[in-house]
Formats: structure tokens, C-alpha cells, sequence
């Protein structure tokens, strides 16, 4: 096996799981990468379709951390991995909706997201559908929804 081969299928895979599990730091100092480097790693691997490395994009876009916060670049990534499944990916996205942070604020949309969040067991999206509840009232009957799952 050629040294690209083994980098490809082997270290890069590992510096991207290393990067999601314990951040940039611990990724970066192991495997000699700067911060940005790991990140052009991470969006490889997003535009790659990897929903983790998606779903991390996503959060590093919404807080402005390794990248400059742009809450588009944001939804964006983090609609794919929410699409796929991944449940703090939905809980983020949930968010922006809500707030109204890179997308057109649309509680219907939020409360989707969410829903989809606590019905993996994700106690945050639980929680924020229970606030929200008390606060779009015109939406109660989604809300009912919601708050039946947090009750099960």
C-alpha cells in the first residue's frame, strides 16, 4: 500500500474522528496540523457527505470558532447532518429556526427539528420544546406533539 493510500484510508479518517471527539487541539497537536488545516480536513470530509464532520462544520460555523460565525454556512451544514439523522445537528438547526440565525425564523420548522432531536432521547431539544411552548401558542397542537414525546 502506498503512503497516499494509507494517509487517505487510514490517518486522515482518524485526525477527523479525533477532531470531533476531542476538538481541534488534541487533533491538531497529535497530528502536527494547525487548527485550519484540521478544519480543510473537517470540510473535506463534510463536502464528502461524512454527517459527523457535517454536523461539526455546522456547530464551528455557528459559534465562530477555528472560522469566521456565519450562521448560513451554519443551517447549511447542519441541515445535511440533520437530515441523516444526527441529533445535536437537529437540535442546533432547531435553534437557528427559532431564532431566526441564518434562516427566515420559522417555529414550524424549529419545532420539526427539535421534535426529531427528542425523539432520539436528546433532553436539550426536550427541554427548548417545552420553552418554546410557552411561547407560540398559535402552534399548540404541534406543541402537544412535542411534549408527548418528552413525557414518554
Amino acid at each position: 500500500m502506498r503512503l497516499r493510500d494509507y494517509l487517505g484510508k487510514y490517518l486522515f479518517p482518524a485526525t477527523i474522528l479525533l477532531t470531533l471527539l476531542f476538538g481541534f487541539a488534541t487533533a491538531s497537536n497529535l497530528f502536527g496540523e494547525t487548527p485550519s488545516e484540521a478544519i480543510e480536513q473537517l470540510k473535506v470530509q463534510a463536502e464528502k457527505g461524512n454527517a459527523e464532520a457535517q454536523a461539526k462544520l455546522g456547530e464551528l460555523y455557528r459559534k465562530g470558532e477555528g472560522v469566521a460565525q456565519n450562521f448560513q454556512e451554519s443551517a447549511k451544514w447542519l441541515h445535511k447532518a440533520a437530515e441523516k439523522g444526527i441529533a445535536d445537528a437537529q437540535l442546533k438547526l432547531g435553534e437557528l429556526y427559532a431564532d431566526g440565525k441564518g434562516v427566515a425564523q420559522n417555529a414550524q420548522e424549529s419545532v420539526k427539528w427539535l421534535q426529531r432531536a427528542a425523539a432520539q432521547g436528546n433532553d436539550e431539544a426536550k427541554k427548548k420544546l417545552h420553552e418554546l411552548s410557552a411561547k407560540i401558542p398559535e402552534k399548540i397542537e404541534d406543541f402537544r406533539k412535542a411534549l408527548d414525546l418528552i413525557t414518554r
